[in-house]
């Protein structure tokens, strides 16, 4: 299966990356990017919250950001 979904993560750049091909997007180190979705080849499909572009990058570029999350942690105020 080439691409597999995901439940949407965020994601810190940790590693600048520079797109060589129009359906990729260039990196900075800690911008914050949306996981769309992964391929089976080791690249992301993303959202860069900074420059609001979508595209294809390396995932060895970005780390799980733990705090930012769309979900409440347990004992938070609602």
């Amino acid at each position: 299966m080439p691409n597999v979904p995901l439940q949407q993560k965020i994601l810190t750049v940790v590693q600048d990356y520079k797109a060589i091909k129009s359906n990729r997007i260039s990196l900075r180190v800690d911008e914050k990017v949306r996981q769309i979705q992964t391929g089976s080849n080791g690249w992301i499909l993303g959202y860069n919250m900074t420059t609001r572009m979508t595209g294809w990058f390396p995932q060895e570029v970005v780390q799980e950001d733990d705090q930012e999350s769309h979900e409440a942690p347990n004992g938070s105020p609602q």
